[in-house]
């Protein structure tokens, strides 16, 4: 999964740089796959007793960061007229 999410990073990059129209929703479906894998790593974790009862504050401050970052980013993506602006080729 890590190596899928390095070749996604690096298109993302190629879009950035060439100001693709695609990269919004690129970014915008970047954000929204690790929110999803996050969170339910994050719940399927719990769902184990032995790691239930453990405080995992990484695990717990990892999920509340991605949909913090969901949460900020994707509005700013998709309401932004800077980013329209920028990504138009």
């Amino acid at each position: 999964m890590n190596l899928a999410f390095i070749a996604m990073e690096g298109v993302l990059l190629v879009l950035l740089f060439k100001k693709l129209r695609a990269f919004p929703r690129a970014m915008i479906a970047y954000f929204f796959i690790v929110f999803v894998l996050v969170a339910s790593d994050y719940f399927l974790a719990k769902s184990i007793p032995a790691i239930a009862r453990l405080n995992d504050a990484e695990s717990r401050g990892t999920f509340i960061r991605s949909g913090l970052l969901c949460a900020i980013w994707v509005p700013y993506f998709i309401r932004s007229k800077r980013v329209r602006g920028t990504f138009t080729q």
